[in-house]
């Protein structure tokens, strides 16, 4: 059983402080190479996504992709959803909502797409989170999971000036060697693993920050942003984001 590096407590807390809940979710989302590797000529039209409270990509799902989507997670602020839903000009229901705990659910119904993001980092078995997220896939269909990359400089970021949240992490399953070395002991075919995105780095207690790692963040940021337009390539030390996509056996 993993460890939880994590409580119900730290997602309260995590969530009550954010006050930029409530966003458009437009057709330019980060991941969307990825949405349209996985969907672009696929027949699912269904997904769920795993650990991803307020629902951000399961809305774009919906709208930019017109799937049936399902959020599940331990901690869900159904008002909030509901705000964010009519924001985008979606119906409350046009997002099916489940607050469970993953370690304890029970799959009532299977999905074409099952999906996370920053979600099985925060604990230490990544084989057990997989197998749980492959439960809820039909045959044939498409786990992607993403991962933050702390294992460059952006975890370096983190470790020097946010170590209890960099704590709350577990760097193993970001080495998409590892990554790739449990999945493909799963039930799993087609099994893929890359770093994602060019150069970015971010701290959340950024706000917080004393002046001088303000200016040095930004001024890493900057450099880091030109050297990779004169080199754009991913990599283990610059890209954000750790990335695996496989197909559930037949």
């Amino acid at each position: 059983m993993s460890e939880h590096l994590t409580d119900r407590q730290f997602w309260l807390d995590y969530w009550e402080n954010k006050n930029d809940l409530i966003q458009k979710i437009g057709p330019g989302n980060y991941f969307k190479a990825l949405f349209d590797r996985v969907l672009t000529n696929s027949n699912h039209q269904t997904s769920l996504e795993i650990g991803g409270f307020p629902g951000y990509l399961s809305i774009f799902l919906k709208k930019y992709y017109q799937l049936t989507p399902t959020l599940l997670d331990y901690v869900i602020h159904r008002e909030r959803i509901e705000e964010l839903l009519t924001y985008n000009d979606l119906g409350i229901d046009d997002v099916t909502c489940n607050e469970t705990d993953l370690f304890t659910a029970e799959p009532d119904q299977q999905y074409d797409l099952c999906l996370s993001l920053g979600f099985i980092e925060h604990f230490s078995d990544t084989r057990d989170l997989l197998e749980r997220h492959v439960q809820f896939l039909k045959p044939g269909g498409t786990l992607l999971i993403i991962v933050p990359n702390f294992l460059g400089m952006n975890g370096w970021f983190n470790k020097t000036f946010d170590r209890p949240l960099y704590d709350k992490h577990y760097l193993d399953c970001m080495d998409k060697e590892h990554l790739k070395l449990v999945a493909s002991s799963l039930a799993l075919d087609k099994v893929e693993t890359f770093y994602y995105g060019k150069f970015s780095i971010w701290l959340e207690n950024y706000s917080s920050q004393k002046m001088l790692v303000k200016l040095f963040f930004k001024l890493s940021w900057t450099i880091g942003k030109i050297l990779t337009k004169l080199l754009p390539f991913e990599s283990r030390h610059f890209s954000p984001y750790t990335v695996l996509i496989a197909k559930k056996e037949q």
